[in-house]
């Protein structure tokens, strides 16, 4: 069929006859009457012929018989693999029902779930004890007795051709399986398919678990052709078991695509002898193909697709000549059509996408228990030659001009993160594309969350890990750059679940840092030739870190096929003979040496890493204890609030902007704090960046700019609390005419003014990134908690002289006596003045303060003292200060809390102002030099009579205002000054840095009457001249200005 000059995506894979039926017991009966004593079946030293095997199933259909199965039912079954099971299952076909195979490791809810889900009349069982009761159990064993009444082999009833023959469970790797009812024909057709077979007798290894379709593939297909099924003991095969199934005559077998490039890494020699390799399950990789090929090119490797709906395959692509870098999932098999439909559901031309649609002879008859899905997922479509039923797979692909499939994708697997659609399949796709990575999984995360906040990439390098920033340069050549992932992860190995599937949930746990477990470098062994150091280098290389001999490698990392290749590397290296399953029992690098029997135990013990776990910080700073403390044991303060508020321009787009406020604290683990009671400091627990969640609260729009400014207000100022929110939020306000506010509150426990800049800065560069298509962010800011104790480690052995010393400065202080009341509560209200600091006064400031090797901060000090002294009558009154508490070079960088207020005291028999200066210089200095210390830590008691603390009623800040104008991509946001309403201290001096132009003289009017108020600003405006005026005219200063002026005269000349 043509569009135009374009075929459509419509291909029919070959047709075949069934000259034997269409039934899998039919066909196996007439093998067994040409061949009856070949052997079927194999399992360690024990064969079964086709004879035998008829004989005991037709036994185990005259028991089912007798206990009334028969066409239509479902029979459960959970036994471990052997010969018997098969001989279980033939039988059950034999009575014309089907069976479902409950593995015996599954949990018992699951096992319920699924026999509610079939619908099964019967549960036959190894162990009937050990069943579930839903139904009847009849144990195993007793179908094989022989009874009077045999009189020989039931003759099998005459079924419909279309007749189910069994119970396939989806492999997903979340959510319940699906129940999907196989017919006899899809698995009859497979074995007629030419990609599936070998011309001569097919030795078939079989491995797989008996609920997952690879079962039937890897059991009924060498039965079907007169060939025959070898039974794994056990659930994993490593390299050293192919070799030994290969030389017992092995030479078909089917793998997972993660388990075949493992073992093409690690023994490749190991499929020497095989005939036939089939893989599939995950994309295939061309380069661990072509190894294959390359070493073995009598073997013929055959890419297989199929999804359980379809029974077993729907498309293969046979390996030959050069390998594709995109390995196709290849063509139609036997009876089989494949149909590429767009929404609307009609065939799309060939090379453009589709979801790809399956008709034909192995079409499930529908999902048990949910004829609502089966009704949504098997519709009836009007196709080219007709309606047909197909099976709707949910997977894009195209198909080129020679009709071959190309995986391209799941439309369920379509994701948004942070509102940006990801199509994970394309993500894949290029990052296996970057040399050395042959293996990726792209997740978005958390993954049971609605709204998703990380686009997250797992991947594996071979021969060695590739590292993260060279995968990202890879990517953002050929991704669009906002598919770039947040996250990529090298790792070892893709974990695996019971189905032979990525599992999901350990790689979530992965990304959330659920490994760990490492060992101190003490405890390492390194590579030294013996059997422990030969184990501990393959752990460590597998794992791609180090670990000690006495850490279970499950914990840190290590899945099932982590144990199929070390047992596999250790078999090649060691000439010894070791299974996984020895692997999982032993779960150690020293009990593994053990059962090689080598080296004596090591007694060393594993220490506890020196690191963050499970989100727990090893370490809190005093600083975060003192807001702690304060916030429980004095209530909310608007001190403890930390507002920014902006005026946003209209281009600014609030999807965009929402994202990037969750890109920002997810960003800074200061931001996703929680805490709760410890024994001294707080417990804290660091949320997981991708678990915040959205964070932008969109408020209801009002009327007016000053209605959502007074809203704004209010909210920012809203308490936290602690123990149950995060320590910041955010929320648009927006306003009728179509202006909107930005408002940000962070708690001081985990914020200070230093962070205000980062967190604005970061805030433009995610917002404009994302606006771009871009990640928010290519690089990860070192970790507070870590920074703040590598500071404390650094500089703790100068705390306890620090804290004496600051201390003793305090030491008889009293309280400041204002005119309003002394007994005024913890908080009250609050009003400012502004204070006219010009740039000019500025700078005549620094020069004076410069003349006595001062700052311009200790000349306001000394101004500050005076002002203090003649309106409260105190000859000592206490300033306190802040000091930023960030004193080496990781912490410059890092949001969180650092500072603290420090108390400022000039001695009374201080006077001059150049007395004063040099008082406050020397203070200054104190308070910029470490450790810091918390001013809870330096507050001696309340004085006898006193009602407020000396050290909290006066304070001078040095303020630097958040940026005036924020660039967010083609808008802007305008910085609104909200002036607090309610203060601690009964008298503030806040002076604005530049760019910002003066400051202000906060007052509480509890205090200070506001008549008052107002020459208390221009006092101390006099005061800060009279300072100047004082310093310039000392000898000092006047020498101190010719020095500059000959020196300047020099310069000139």
């Amino acid at each position: 069929m043509l569009t135009g000059n374009r075929p459509l995506s419509t291909s029919h894979g070959p047709r075949v006859a069934y000259p034997d039926g269409v039934r899998v017991e039919e066909v196996v009966a007439r093998r067994a009457a040409e061949l009856p004593h070949a052997v079927a079946l194999r399992m360690r030293d024990t064969d079964v012929t086709y004879a035998e095997l008829l004989a005991e199933a037709h036994t185990v259909a005259a028991r089912l018989t007798d206990l009334g199965v028969g066409a239509g039912d479902v029979v459960a079954v959970r036994a471990a693999r052997s010969p018997r099971l098969v001989s279980v299952l033939l039988g059950v076909l034999m009575t014309g029902a089907a069976y479902a195979c409950v593995p015996v490791d599954w949990p018992q809810r699951r096992h319920h779930a699924l026999l509610r889900r079939t619908g099964a009349v019967l549960c036959l069982a190894d162990e009937p004890a050990e069943a579930p009761s839903d139904v009847p159990v009849v144990g195993i064993a007793g179908l094989f007795l022989p009874s009077a009444e045999d009189l020989g082999p039931t003759a099998p009833r005459r079924r419909a051709e279309g007749d189910a023959c069994c119970v396939f469970f989806t492999s997903g790797t979340t959510g319940e399986p699906k129940a999907a009812l196989a017919p006899h024909r899809g698995i009859v057709r497979t074995a007629l398919d030419p990609a599936h077979v070998l011309p001569g007798p097919m030795v078939s290894l079989q491995i797989a678990s008996p609920a997952w379709d690879v079962f039937a593939l890897e059991l009924w297909v060498p039965l079907l052709g007169g060939g025959t099924c070898v039974i794994h003991e056990g659930s994993h095969l490593t390299g050293a078991d192919l070799r030994a199934h290969v030389r017992r005559g092995v030479n078909t077998v089917a793998l997972p695509a993660t388990l075949f490039n493992a073992l093409v890494e690690d023994d490749l020699d190991a499929f020497t002898g095989l005939r036939l390799l089939l893989t599939g399950g995950a994309r295939a990789s061309a380069e661990h193909i072509g190894r294959c090929r390359d070493a073995h090119p009598r073997l013929r490797v055959v890419n297989d697709y199929g999804p359980v709906e379809n029974t077993i395959s729907t498309a293969a692509w046979v390996a030959e000549g050069d390998i594709p870098d995109e390995v196709p999932i290849g063509t139609p098999v036997a009876n089989t059509s494949v149909h590429l439909l767009d929404e609307q559901h009609a065939v799309v031309p060939r090379g453009e996408r589709g979801q790809l649609a399956v008709s034909g002879d192995g079409l499930s008859l529908g999902y048990l228990g949910d004829d609502a899905e089966t009704q949504r997922r098997f519709p009836v479509v009007p196709l080219p030659g007709g309606p047909r039923r197909v099976y709707l797979t949910g997977d894009i692909a195209r198909m080129d001009d020679d009709g071959r499939l190309f995986f391209l994708g799941r439309r369920d697997r379509q994701f948004k993160v942070r509102g940006l659609r990801i199509e994970a399949e394309e993500i894949e796709r290029l990052t296996e594309a970057v040399p050395g990575v042959v293996r990726a999984c792209a997740l978005a995360l958390p993954l049971d969350a609605p709204a998703k906040t990380q686009l997250a990439v797992f991947y594996v390098g071979a021969p060695a890990a590739v590292p993260a920033d060279d995968v990202r340069r890879a990517l953002r050549i050929s991704l669009p750059a906002a598919f770039v992932p947040d996250l990529l992860m090298p790792l070892a190995e893709l974990p695996l679940g019971v189905n032979g599937k990525i599992d999901q949930r350990a790689l979530e746990a992965v990304a959330q840092g659920a490994g760990g477990g490492q060992g101190d470098a003490d405890e390492r062994e390194s590579g030294d030739g013996t059997v422990t150091g030969v184990v501990l280098e393959t752990v460590a290389e597998l794992l791609g870190h180090p670990v000690s001999p006495s850490t279970d490698i499950f914990r840190c990392g290590a899945t099932s096929l982590t144990a199929i290749r070390l047992a596999t590397r250790l078999g090649s290296r060691l000439a010894r003979r070791i299974g996984a399953s020895d692997v999982l029992t032993a779960r150690t690098p020293r009990n593994i040496a053990d059962l090689l029997d080598t080296c004596p135990p090591d007694t060393a013990r594993t220490a506890p890493d020196d690191a963050e776990r499970d989100g727990r910080p090893r370490r809190v700073p005093l600083v975060q204890g003192g807001f702690w403390a304060a916030s429980r044991d004095a209530g909310h303060l608007d001190e403890d609030i930390i507002p920014m508020v902006y005026r946003l321009s209209a281009e600014v787009d609030p999807a965009l902007l929402g994202a990037a406020v969750d890109a920002v604290v997810a960003r800074h683990e200061a931001l996703r704090a929680r805490f709760s009671d410890g024994p001294r400091l707080p417990d804290v627990h660091i949320v997981p960046a991708d678990r915040t969640g959205p964070l932008l609260d969109t408020r209801p729009a009002v009327a007016t700019s000053p209605e959502a400014e007074a809203d704004a207000r209010g909210w920012v100022l809203r308490p936290f609390d602690l123990t149950s929110e995060l320590p910041v939020r955010a929320a648009l306000f927006p306003v009728a005419n179509g202006e909107s506010l930005l408002a940000i509150a962070v708690h001081h426990i985990a914020f200070d003014g230093w962070s205000c800049a980062l967190l604005l800065r970061d805030l433009e560069r995610a917002y404009t990134a994302l606006a771009a298509g871009l990640p928010a962010f290519t690089d990860t800011p070192a970790s507070y908690y870590r920074a703040a104790a590598d500071q404390w480690d650094r500089f703790r052995e100068n705390y306890p002289q620090a804290v004496w010393s600051w201390m003793n400065r305090v030491r008889g202080a009293g309280e400041l006596r204002f005119p309003l009341g002394a007994q005024r509560p913890w908080s009250g209200p609050a009003a400012e003045l502004p204070l006219k600091i010009t740039e000019d006064l500025r700078d005549r400031v620094d020069r004076a303060a410069a003349a006595v090797g001062a700052t311009g901060m200790a000349v306001y000090h000394a101004a500050y003292t005076r002002l203090l002294r003649s309106f409260t009558g105190s000859p000592e009154p206490v300033v306190a200060v802040p000091s930023t508490g960030r004193f080496t070079e990781e912490t410059t960088a890092v949001v969180g809390c650092f500072a603290s207020m420090l108390p400022l005291r000039a001695p009374g028999t201080a006077q001059s102002a150049r007395e004063l200066v040099l008082s406050a210089a020397e203070q200054l200095r104190e308070a910029m030099h470490p450790p810091l210390v918390p001013l809870e830590a330096i507050m001696p008691e309340l004085p006898q009579g006193s009602h407020r603390h000396p050290l909290l009623q006066a304070y001078l800040l040095q303020v630097e205002l958040p940026s005036r104008r924020l660039a967010l991509g083609n808008g802007s946001a305008d910085y609104l000054y909200l002036a607090p309403e309610r203060a601690l201290p009964e008298l503030t001096v806040e002076l604005w840095l530049p760019p910002a132009d003066g400051g202000v003289l906060r007052y509480r009017t509890d205090a200070v009457p506001e008549a008052e108020a107002a020459g208390l600003a221009e006092r101390l405006l006099a005061e800060v001249l009279s300072i100047c005026e004082e310093l310039e005219r000392s000898p000092q200063h006047t020498e101190s200005r010719t020095s500059a002026d000959n020196t300047h005269l020099k310069e000139e000349r």
